[in-house]
């Protein structure tokens, strides 16, 4: 049978960063302490500071190669940066895998910086590590502003000065924003401090991503790329199955402390945490309101928490089948379907069958907001080009 073809728009697509990226173009003062690539045996790592660890590159080489395996599992997570895709790191090959994939339009997401570049603890040496990657990826984008948009780093330890960033990032060109998606046990986002950082992104249309690995913060967790399978404190057969526990805690924070009331306009999108646990969470949250003393009082009216989610919050996802099965519960205005590419973990390039597949029974109104209206919305992709 002949599939026809959908018009897809993803929600989170990602870049590698060529391993001189931080090394060529960061402030000198921190080049001797910047992200770079070191070969160690048959595989690249990426090391920071003095030799703090980040992750290996082999999650960035394997696109597609789940659907070519009976034995997915035996997939190594080591590579070397020979086996990335250009696409990955090169504005005019993106297009091209694109085009393979079926794919109009993406928002483009860093690798590393979603990952364990978030662990580092030198405010000032990670602040100017998102600051020169926005000017690398905002010189990508550029390339071919209509289908591809990037998304800043921002690093909210310092409040006045990630308002600051977050303007210039806008004057850059860029679409959108990556803070932390769980930020340090003391400084949750229900706290007040933040509230400069909302209202300015509220006014600069500048939707927030909270990407699944960018937890900034060691005490409550590490992204899921730092860790190893023999880590008997954290085994990835723990850590992986149970990776919604972040974006539920600062969602529900946002929520329940009226961060939404005081700015009725501001998006946040969750960012590759799959979306099938959001049914029940809604469920936990409004019935916690409901029938108990809230930390924070009321809300005006009788709204609901739930309100507030699908009125400011979407959620992505890449081939998660129980969000498409619950999404009257989640709202289908509410999901945005992404490819992941170039990650191993991703649909490309099959991200037209995945996609027929999943949404076999969905009318088609709903498959057109999911994979392609709600991101246009959203992130304000020029839907007549």
């Amino acid at each position: 049978m002949v599939m026809t073809k959908l018009r897809l728009l993803s929600a989170d697509s990602h870049i590698v960063e060529p391993p001189d990226l931080w090394t060529s173009r960061i402030d000198p003062k921190y080049k001797s302490r910047a992200p770079r690539v070191v070969r160690r045996g048959e595989a690249d790592w990426w090391i920071v500071e003095k030799n703090q660890s980040v992750g290996s590159l082999g999650n960035t080489t394997h696109a597609g190669d789940r659907y070519r395996t009976d034995k997915p599992h035996e997939i190594s997570l080591k590579d070397r940066w020979e086996s990335v895709r250009r696409g990955a790191y090169e504005p005019d090959e993106a297009i091209k895998d694109m085009d393979i994939d079926g794919v109009e339009g993406a928002v483009m997401f860093p690798t590393k910086g979603v990952g364990g570049l978030w662990l580092v603890e030198d405010p000032q040496l990670f602040s100017a590590i998102c600051k020169t990657y926005n000017n690398w990826i905002a010189e990508f984008c550029k390339q071919h502003p209509k289908r591809l948009l990037g998304a800043a780093m921002i690093n909210l330890d310092n409040v006045p000065e990630a308002v600051e960033e977050l303007r210039r990032a806008k004057k850059l060109g860029l679409r959108a924003a990556i803070i932390t998606i769980h930020p340090a046990h003391e400084r949750g986002y229900f706290r007040s401090e933040y509230d400069p950082f909302w209202a300015v992104a509220q006014d600069l249309d500048m939707p927030l991503c909270l990407h699944s690995g960018s937890n900034r913060t060691v005490r409550d967790g590490l992204p899921m790329d730092h860790y190893e399978q023999a880590d008997p404190h954290e085994p990835l057969d723990i850590v992986y199955p149970n990776g919604d526990h972040w974006i539920r805690r600062s969602l529900t924070g946002l929520i329940m402390s009226k961060v939404f009331e005081r700015y009725p306009r501001l998006k946040i999108i969750s960012i590759e945490n799959q979306a099938g646990w959001a049914g029940h969470w809604l469920y936990r949250m409004d019935m916690r309101y409901r029938d108990r003393p809230t930390t924070w009082g009321r809300f005006k009216g009788d709204a609901k928490p739930s309100d507030f989610f699908h009125r400011n919050i979407f959620v992505s996802f890449q081939d998660d089948w129980t969000a498409v099965a619950t999404r009257k519960m989640i709202g289908v205005d509410n999901l945005m379907w992404g490819s992941d590419y170039p990650h191993s973990e991703g649909t490309w390039p099959d991200s037209q069958r995945v996609v027929h597949e999943i949404f076999h029974d969905v009318p088609e109104g709903e498959l057109r907001k999911i994979t392609y209206l709600n991101c246009a919305r959203v992130f304000g992709f020029d839907m007549a080009s």
